[in-house]
């Protein structure tokens, strides 16, 4: 790499956060179609982790002379509540972690994310015989509570090193699922409007398409446990950022990742589920850390 672009690389390390994790990644089936039962709650915990290595620009990968990697692990916090029938809310909490490598510097941070809360409602439904569909819509906000002022080493961190985003992110979402006996398939869009936050930095708007079908391989007489098999193709979006106003080059990016997962009921009360994300096919705008791959970890009680 010429030493022109060297400077562009170096500023590559501090934009990985064009596809940082959402609160919305945090929650168990928050999206989905289907409803919690009316007046009945939900907690749970879910713990994700994120890694990203090398440099690409556009979907090549190029030399990376520092070595650069990423890291985040985000513990989110949850609470569902179904209000009626046809209507739901829900809370969700990150607690966040953040590693960025660069040659000899390591930059870490840590703290309280951003709160999400959004209410969901079932647009239209139908059952028959073993089977059935949904189709739900969602509104919410991203709340500025994380921790915009972070420093490590006395030097205040990038935005994308930051726990919260200091910005009100409000999105929108459209879902539907279709049962058919032992089968299920979840469809669900989400567009998030982000705001300009801490720094002065506005991370571009966001896109995402999930398409997931699961097999249900366990199923006991009730209460006993049940289990199922999900293979997904997931679609990501990022718009290019700014930074006071300006568009930053090194930002923005369109994914496609595979999904595989696993999903266990040992009783109808316990939602336990765990979740294997990788890239089939990425591009990035200008030099930026691509991401890896992503792994989580969710467990909920229903009351």
């Amino acid at each position: 790499m010429s030493n022109k672009c060297l400077p562009l690389a170096v500023l590559a390390t501090s934009l990985w956060c064009s596809s940082t994790l959402s609160a919305q990644s945090g929650g168990i089936e928050t999206l989905t179609g289907e409803m919690l039962f009316t007046g009945g709650s939900r907690i749970s915990v879910s713990h994700l982790h994120r890694e990203g290595s090398g440099l690409q620009a556009g979907s090549s990968s190029v030399f990376d002379p520092l070595d650069q990697s990423y890291s985040e692990d985000r513990t989110t916090f949850g609470f569902d509540y179904g209000i009626t029938s046809r209507f739901g809310f829900t809370a969700l909490l990150p607690m966040v972690q953040k590693s960025r490598d660069r040659g000899a510097t390591t930059t870490e941070s840590s703290g309280l994310g951003d709160l999400s809360i959004l209410f969901k409602w079932l647009v239209a439904h139908d059952y028959w015989e073993r089977s059935g569909w949904h189709v739900a819509a969602a509104i919410g906000t991203e709340l500025p509570t994380g921790e915009t002022d972070v420093r490590d080493a006395g030097v205040l961190v990038s935005p994308g090193m930051q726990p919260g985003s200091g910005s009100w992110d409000p999105f929108v979402s459209l879902s539907a699922n279709l049962e058919l006996d032992r089968w299920r398939f979840d469809a669900i869009a989400l567009y998030k409007d982000n705001h300009s936050g801490t720094q002065q930095w506005e991370n571009g708007d966001s896109l995402a398409l999930d398409f997931v079908g699961a097999y249900r391989f366990l199923h006991k007489q009730y209460p006993g446990p049940s289990a199922n098999v999900k293979l997904g193709l997931l679609y990501r979006d990022q718009a290019q950022a700014t930074s006071m106003g300006v568009p930053v080059v090194s930002s923005g990016s369109e994914l496609w990742l595979g999904k595989f997962g696993l999903a266990w009921h040992p009783q109808p009360q316990w939602d336990i589920g765990f979740s294997l994300d990788v890239p089939l096919s990425s591009t990035y705008g200008g030099l930026q850390v691509p991401f890896d791959y992503q792994v989580s970890l969710s467990v909920g009680l229903r009351f």
